[in-house]
């Protein structure tokens, strides 16, 4: 459990939770789903040990003013609550693409090596990710 996991580290580590693939693949999430998932991390963010929930989109979420104003829903979603993005197509690594996750308020994620945002990309708020990717994938 959450709690118990919160027990087991002392106060040692920041937890990141990964939205379920409702949120960021099938896109059948709603704003009281968000509010059952923010209930789920309750634990975390009231032990102040949430470091961000993570959205991670596939290959296919391409940066379209549709996939925009989705991130902006989400975003609204999740307000309060630390939230970074996850891309995998190159069309998200763009300067206005960090501008408007800074302006969203959203943490950017960067998975490397990628197909999608790079490590050099600017902070867009509080929260910056790096996350290695397994490098045995051919």
């Amino acid at each position: 459990t959450i709690t118990g996991m919160l027990e087991r580290s002392g106060e040692r580590v920041l937890f990141c939770a990964k939205l379920h693939q409702s949120f960021t693949h099938d896109f059948t999430a709603d704003r009281d789903a968000a509010e059952r998932f923010k209930f789920t991390v309750a634990p975390l963010i009231g032990a102040k040990r949430l470091g961000a929930l993570l959205a991670q989109f596939p290959f296919s979420f391409k940066n379209t003013v549709d996939s925009r104003a989705y991130l902006v829903e989400l975003a609204s979603w999740f307000a309060g609550v630390p939230l970074a993005a996850e891309f995998r197509h190159s069309s998200w690594d763009k300067d206005a693409v960090y501008q408007f996750l800074a302006d969203l308020g959203l943490g950017a994620v960067s998975a490397t090596p990628s197909t999608g945002l790079t490590a050099k990309q600017p902070p867009t708020s509080t929260i910056t990710c790096t996350r290695p990717l397994n490098s045995s994938r051919g």
